[in-house]
């Protein structure tokens, strides 16, 4: 049997995603406590959520989005990472800047733990795809998009981060337009 090399590479970002995702599930979390979600985005869902991803960019003249939208549409594979705004429920921990987990949570605040937890996540997760050679980049912006768009189907989600994975032969991630140029 002969198969092309784009083809086990494509079949090689799946797994690699996969792998990524089961890292942020087994990552460390405050009190063990799991409320990350995971989603893997391939195909036409991602060319489609690239192309969303640059519509809001220009509609709103932000161009982080157009750019990582440009940048989702290079991509194989996207895994997004989200934690659910679940209060850590402790008296007085005040890491997020209240008082208490019960005033963060009722004026819509996010719980800082939880953020940490999400950070740890996206670690775990970039460091699967460092371990396979497989290129990637840590994009916040659709990460915000992904929960705009509902992708995770509960609205607990209310933070995420997403990691576009390519396996060509420049890395997509590396040369991209300085926007923050144009934005001073």
């Amino acid at each position: 049997m002969i198969v092309d090399g784009r083809a086990v590479e494509a079949s090689a970002v799946m797994q690699v995603a996969h792998l990524m995702a089961l890292a942020a599930r087994t990552a460390p979390k405050g009190r063990g406590a799991d409320h990350i979600e995971t989603v893997v985005v391939s195909g036409e869902d991602l060319q489609q959520l690239g192309e969303d991803v640059i519509s809001y960019g220009e509609e709103t003249g932000q161009p982080l989005y157009v750019r990582d939208g440009n940048c989702l549409q290079k991509c194989q594979a996207l895994l997004i990472i989200g934690v659910k705004n679940v209060p850590m429920g402790l008296k007085n921990c005040g890491f997020c800047g209240f008082s208490t987990c019960g005033d963060c949570a009722e004026i819509g605040g996010m719980c800082a733990i939880r953020q940490a937890d999400l950070g740890i996540a996206v670690g775990s997760a970039a460091s699967v795809a460092a371990d396979h050679r497989t290129d990637t980049r840590v994009l916040f912006s659709v990460g915000k998009k992904a929960i705009d768009f509902d992708m995770f189907g509960n609205s607990l989600v209310k933070n995420a981060y997403a990691l576009g994975l390519s396996s060509s032969g420049k890395n997509p991630f590396f040369d991209r337009p300085d926007i923050w140029q144009s934005m001073k």
